[in-house]
């Protein structure tokens, strides 16, 4: 017997002459252990392959529905394609951000006057129907673009697809996607796009300008010894300079009612009508605006209009009535200077408010503005 040595498993002595590390029963317990260990490995592996095995053939399968799926949503926007054309008109979804404001005024204008069938609906109030009736997407800004691609997967499959650009501040991963027809408030952000990215394949690009809808702004009676300023806008937004009235020499109004207890369905106009019947002279202090609609609805109502030389303002405003954005000081102070003009001299006010008036019946009405629209929805 080895003195000294005990079994590494009990602790009992080893009674054995050789190098044994265990006793007699431990060594048979280690031994069978081992095999145990061996076998159990062995039958892992087996489970582990066979489980790999059956989830390549469930990924199989998911593919195999995730591909009828497609295939059956491509087979029934063809379908509805060709009841369109059958048809002779488009069923157009507007994605709007919220009613009784800017978005949903425009595409009021665009529903009554175009062509094809319009269905305006803000964003959180999309539904499953809307998304079966619809043969053209049109999203009314990047923005709301975005939360439909962050959020929904509905539209995956819509073939014809359009987004508007109604800011001179734009997401350039709109005008970089495949497939969506591109639509912009005026002809600068039109060339802007042209010459920063005349290499990438947009599918279209289109000059989408507001109109505005002369059934119900119309031409108006004012007092000839009352000289009142308006100025329109959410006058929280930094762009619209709110701040700056503080400097005008004139007396002045404000339309500020922004808001989501005014974002209703259905918003009436008449406050605006009622609005520009209280003013002789609109302006627009912003520092960047597309095309503000106000401009075209106080000249609508046969008012004339000073403005800050802004993207799209000065496609219709004169350069007589144009003022430089920056600086501050000197914008205002041309502003005011121009105010005095039209203060003092009554036959000018008018005859500059009858230009106006004038230049939106010839052009700026949505009966004709409507065609740009309604050619992108075709061609998308």
């Amino acid at each position: 017997m080895q003195k000294g040595k005990n079994c590494k498993r009990c602790g009992r002595p080893i009674r054995f002459k050789d190098d044994r590390d265990y006793c007699n029963l431990c060594g048979k317990i280690v031994v069978a252990e081992e095999k145990w260990k061996v076998q159990i490995q062995q039958w892992q592996e087996e489970k582990f392959i066979e489980y790999m095995q059956y989830k390549e053939g469930e990924r199989k399968k998911i593919e195999q529905l995730k591909q009828e799926l497609e295939n059956m949503q491509i087979e029934r926007e063809t379908k509805k394609e060709n009841l369109a054309i059958d048809r002779g008109f488009l069923n157009v979804l507007a994605v709007i951000d919220a009613y009784g404001w800017a978005y949903d005024f425009i595409m009021r204008g665009i529903k009554r006057y175009s062509k094809h069938n319009l269905r305006v609906v803000p964003l959180a109030d999309i539904t499953k129907e809307d998304v079966e009736w619809l043969d053209v997407l049109y999203c009314m800004h990047g923005c709301i673009l975005n939360d439909i691609y962050n959020h929904t997967g509905c539209f995956k499959y819509v073939k014809r697809k359009c987004v508007g650009i109604f800011s001179e501040v734009y997401d350039e991963d709109i005008v970089k996607m495949g497939g969506w027809n591109v639509g912009v408030a005026n002809q600068k952000i039109y060339d802007d796009i042209m010459q920063k990215y005349q290499h990438i394949p947009f599918k279209g690009l289109y000059v989408t300008r507001a109109g505005v809808d002369t059934e119900i702004f119309k031409p108006m009676d004012r007092p000839d010894n009352r000289f009142i300023v308006g100025w329109v806008g959410w006058a929280d937004r930094p762009l619209k300079r709110y701040r700056l009235l503080k400097d005008l020499n004139f007396p002045f109004i404000v339309q500020t009612k922004w808001g989501w207890k005014f974002f209703v369905k259905d918003r009436s106009r008449d406050e605006m009508i009622d609005f520009y019947s209280r003013i002789d002279c609109l302006i627009n202090t912003s520092d960047s605006e597309a095309f503000p609609l106000p401009v075209l609805e106080a000249a609508a109502t046969g008012l004339p209009v000073v403005a800050t030389r802004t993207s799209g303002v000065p496609e219709f405003i004169d350069s007589g009535w144009l003022v430089p954005i920056n600086p501050e000081h000197v914008a205002m102070r041309e502003m005011n200077s121009k105010l005095q003009l039209l203060k003092d001299n009554l036959l000018l006010r008018k005859q500059v408010g009858e230009q106006n008036l004038q230049k939106v019946l010839n052009r700026w009405t949505w009966k004709y503005m409507v065609k740009e629209f309604d050619k992108m929805f075709e061609e998308s």
